[in-house]
């Protein structure tokens, strides 16, 4: 695993439990995690065009 994709999990987790904090219900979360992880492998495609 590379160290940029490790520290674009740990963004993620920070986001996550950023979220969590405010109590938005875990459904919620799970749609602002998938998002996420959407938006970063469409950056790390793109990347590799």
């Amino acid at each position: 695993v590379s160290l940029r994709r490790r520290k674009r999990e740990v963004l993620v987790e920070d986001v996550v439990s950023q979220e969590e904090a405010q109590g938005l219900p875990s459904s919620e979360l799970d749609a602002v995690e998938n998002q996420l992880k959407w938006a970063s492998w469409e950056l790390h495609s793109l990347r590799h065009c």
